[in-house]
């Protein structure tokens, strides 16, 4: 037996790649500004093979610049060189390169072509030999038992070949075990998956050619050991080990394990036409739709949260499976991947699954529907569910195909939850059924990062044809309430608030309005906002309308709403109109230090009672900080970034402090001093206060003007405030509202910031 293998200085297999790296610039004239042609070359980037007589071989290129071409690695024994070039220069266009070599001395030799436009180009591999060049590619998909082995050869002249393929070796044994393979593909590669392997066993091995005439010629022999045999893990051990990559991201994993599990879903798409080219997109984050646009099935292997996986492959020939095959899939070098919205799925490689059992049968989990998420990829069954009142509407949905999603509900909860349809479904031509019972489907992620339970079957709604229950989602609205204060000579500061519970995405038409009535001394130019053709969501909430003016007296009004026939004659509610006390210091008072402010976003605060405890003002959001003699190291800009819908919910930055009240004590605040600096335009200065880390609720909206201006923040007209008991800790806010980007705004240098009030 003859034996050769080549060692090439480069891998010809990853010869084939060519670099193209744009280069950016500007080209500028008197007339305009463009971006020049970006570098380009194209050619073959196959390795050239020459026999060992020498001759003639050429390379054909395009490219849109001036080139050059190189021969590097080109000198024989002598140090002359062994193949040359017809020319190494040219401009743009078509362009063919004639290489010549020498007649071969020894066994093998490579030299390496070098094609440059600019920062476009590549290499090309040539080599001379009298035998076949071999190479044998590492071994990929090593498993206990199996690998995936083979390489490449190619040869220059003809060769009567009788086959090709590996031979693989324990290394302890002397002889090769060869396997033939039947095809290669069109760049001289190989492969095949050899199993029956020996678990924990070092294998060495080698890609061969055997001639005609008994001739075998061998590549360079490279080794694997097997792996150890893999462990059975849960899929929800899987799926935790998922979480812990990071959102959005993924990651191949390396444990020797597999998992079991039931297909429930098998699913494998429409062939498509064939697109045009495009470049390769960005890898983006694991994320599904409820329309997949790859194959996958589902798998589940027991009846508790987190039973079920996804797996998806890479084209739709690999997902061979059907409903009710039992799968072994082994999860070493699969890829898992954890979206965003907390989904979990697997991309494992289709070597390592196999069907152990076919026909077997999985009864879906009967489960709370608030809890979906922990069923993901899992039949599950709903009981005591019907469509919510809109969608039992035949006329605009007369098929379960006429709704993307359909809003369900459960009997006495206040939770709904969506049944999603697939159009291509059978059950998609079917009518609705408007009855309760029983649902089965299969828990799948939506688009908005929720969960849904699919239906595809007829069967999988047969069972809702009871009675229609009392729906606690249907569209009620409670008595209206006045949120905020309303206090003698000051402009009111809330709104006449309507809460509802509802079932579905609706819209009231028609306007919303309402009066004010009492004494006229007391209502002044009290006046209510109307709205129109309001959007109600689904679940809880409410309907504001806007107060404002400024009452003249103490005393009662009335708020009256019209336009919700729903409310019936509770349509009314009652406030008070206060007298805002003076705000006088008292026996406690917190000041902070502007003059020397601790830093950039912080002011140092103390208190003048020991029972009462104060915390710096502090900067909550990073900000462009001023520096000047007449601001407090915390004046900033970019207060445009706060608006009046964001302020109470979610202020992007404000300043703020907590005071709490120590034992034995309680606390009534009278008022606040602060003197503000703005420049570039006007604020609004929203101040707040929260009780425990509540809700925040707004004492005061500020508009300032003036470039310097003191004022004074009347904290006795707000009642939570009067009476604030031992433990209690109060958060004082300020989030300023600037009409640009660039106002400055920020507490006056030197200035007085306090809060004040009795400690009794």
């Amino acid at each position: 037996m003859r034996t050769l293998f080549h060692t090439p200085i480069r891998a010809w297999g990853a010869l084939c790649l060519v670099l193209t790296l744009a280069c950016t610039a500007w080209s500028c004239s008197d007339a305009s500004s463009e971006l020049p042609e970006k570098p380009e070359m194209s050619f073959s980037g196959k390795p050239i093979l020459f026999s060992e007589e020498g001759g003639e071989r050429s390379v054909s290129f395009t490219t849109n610049r001036a080139w050059t071409a190189q021969l590097i690695n080109n000198l024989d024994a002598a140090q002359q060189p062994w193949c040359t070039l017809s020319v190494e220069s040219g401009g743009a266009g078509s362009h063919r390169i004639t290489i010549e070599a020498q007649p071969l001395e020894g066994d093998y030799r490579e030299a390496i072509l070098i094609l440059n436009a600019s920062a476009a180009g590549g290499e090309i591999t040539v080599m001379q030999s009298g035998q076949p060049v071999l190479t044998t590619a590492d071994a990929v998909a090593v498993d206990e038992s199996a690998a995936t082995l083979g390489g490449s050869w190619i040869y220059s002249g003809e060769l009567d070949v009788a086959e090709f393929g590996v031979g693989i070796r324990r290394q302890t044994e002397a002889e090769y075990t060869y396997h033939a393979v039947a095809e290669r593909a069109e760049d001289g590669s190989f492969s095949a998956r050899i199993g029956e392997l020996e678990s924990q066993t070092t294998y060495l091995f080698a890609v061969y050619v055997l001639t005609a005439d008994g001739v075998r010629y061998t590549g360079e022999e490279k080794e694997f050991t097997t792996d150890v045999p893999p462990v059975r893990i849960s899929i929800a051990e899987l799926k935790a080990a998922g979480r812990l990559v990071a959102e959005g991201g993924q990651q191949t994993l390396t444990e020797s394990q597999y998992v079991e599990g039931v297909v429930i879903a098998s699913f494998v798409p429409e062939p498509e036409p064939e697109p045009e080219p495009t470049p390769e997109p960005e890898p983006e984050a694991a994320t599904r739709a409820l329309v997949s646009t790859e194959a996958y099935v589902m798998i589940v292997d027991d009846t508790a949260p987190d039973s079920g996986i996804t797996l998806y492959f890479d084209t739709p020939e690999e997902n061979i499976y059907a409903l009710g095959d039992r799968l072994n899939v082994r999860t070493k070098d699969g890829v898992i991947r954890h979206a965003a919205s907390g989904l979990v799925d697997l991309r494992p490689l289709t070597i390592g699954i196999r069907v152990v059992e076919s026909g077997q049968s999985v009864e879906p989990v009967v489960i709370d529907h608030t809890k979906l998420a922990d069923y993901e990829s899992m039949a599950v069954r709903i009981e005591h569910t019907q469509l919510t009142r809109l969608f039992t509407d035949t006329e605009v949905y007369p098929t379960w195909g006429s709704a993307t999603l359909w809003n369900m509900e459960v009997e006495e909860s206040e939770v709904s939850y969506s049944l999603y349809v697939p159009a291509e479904s059978e059950l998609a031509a079917q009518t609705p059924s408007s009855g309760s019972g029983t649902l089965r489907g299969i828990v799948i992620g939506g688009d908005a990062n929720d969960y849904v339970v699919r239906c595809d079957e007829p069967s999988d709604v047969a069972g809702l044809t009871g009675a229609r229950f009392e729906s606690m989602l249907e569209l009620k609205f409670l008595a209206p309430e006045y949120q905020g204060t309303l206090s003698v000579g000051e402009a009111a500061t809330g709104d006449l608030v309507i809460p509802y519970r509802n079932g579905d995405n609706s819209v009231i038409q028609g306007t919303i309005r309402a009066e004010v009535t009492g004494d006229p001394a007391v209502v002044g130019d009290l006046s209510v906002a109307s709205v129109s053709d309001v959007q109600i969501g689904t679940g809880t909430g409410d309907i504001r309308l806007a107060v404002s003016g400024t009452p003249g007296a103490a005393g009662t009004v009335t708020f009256t709403v019209y336009g919700l026939d729903a409310l019936g004659t509770a349509n009314s509610c009652t406030a008070e109109v206060i007298v805002p006390e003076v705000p006088e210091v008292g026996n406690f008072e917190a000041v902070w230090d502007t003059a020397t402010s601790k830093g950039d976003t912080q002011i140092a605060g103390t208190s003048t009672n020991s029972s009462i405890t104060v915390t710096d003002f502090v900067l909550t959001a990073s900000a462009e900080n001023i520096s000047g003699t007449k601001w407090a190291d915390f004046a900033a800009v970019g207060w445009d970034v706060n608006t009046a819908a964001n302020k109470l919910s979610s202020p992007v930055q404000y300043y703020l402090t907590t005071l709490t009240v120590g034992s034995g004590k309680l606390l009534a605040l009278s008022g606040m001093d602060i003197e503000q600096r703005i420049n570039g335009g006007d604020v609004t200065l929203s101040v707040q206060y929260a009780l425990n880390g509540g809700a925040y609720t707004e004492i005061e909206a500020i508009l300032l003007t003036s470039s310097s201006e003191p004022f004074t923040v009347n904290l006795g007209k707000v009642p939570a405030l009067k009476s604030l008991a031992e433990g209690t800790t109060v958060t004082i806010r300020l989030v300023p509202i600037a009409t640009n980007a660039s106002t400055k705004w920020g507490i006056k240098k030197g200035s007085r910031l306090a809060i004040y009030g009795n400690a009794e």
